[in-house]
């Protein structure tokens, strides 16, 4: 997987994800912070987690490829996460 994008909240209030992300047809599983979809058609994948380290917590949003689903995902993601809180969004392109 390549890991495409991080966000950075103060996490003033806690998100459901996967219950925003839960009706798309691409939903395949997830709970709270972490969500796994799949587009049918190209096979693109998408998974969000909530990452821990060092006592700072972000989220990772990762794709099999840059694609729509990505786009919708991160999307989604930010502005779910920006209802409560100030976020920060760093895109990266490395291996994860």
């Amino acid at each position: 997987m390549k890991l495409r994008a991080e966000i950075f909240s103060y996490w003033t209030f806690d998100a459901d994800l996967a219950k925003a992300m839960g009706g798309w047809q691409e939903f395949v599983s997830g709970s709270g912070y972490s969500v796994d979809l799949r587009a049918a058609g190209t096979g693109e994948a998408v998974a969000v987690r909530l990452v821990e380290e060092d006592g700072d917590r972000w989220l990772a949003i990762s794709s099999t490829s840059t694609g729509e689903l990505l786009e919708r995902a991160l999307g989604r993601v930010a502005l779910e996460m920006a209802k409560n809180s100030e976020i920060h969004i760093h895109a990266v392109d490395k291996d994860a």
